[in-house]
């Protein structure tokens, strides 16, 4: 039988970032400004099964879908 399982990747990472500003709250923005445009390493990830369902597709479905 064929399945198909949908997974959910939840990734967790954390950086400091070094800013000068005149306040907390502009501190936070310009932090925020910077993580947006940098790559974070992966600390953990976890993995969550949301669902599994006998597949309804045909052969040919399946390959187009899946390749195999």
């Amino acid at each position: 039988m064929k399945y198909e399982v949908e997974i959910t990747r939840i990734s967790y990472a954390t950086l400091t970032f070094g800013v000068e500003a005149s306040s907390e709250e502009e501190a936070k923005d310009l932090a925020m400004d910077m993580a947006y445009n940098t790559s974070f390493d992966e600390d953990t990830a976890e993995y969550e099964i949301d669902s599994c369902s006998e597949s309804e597709l045909t052969d040919e479905e399946w390959e187009d879908e899946y390749g195999a």
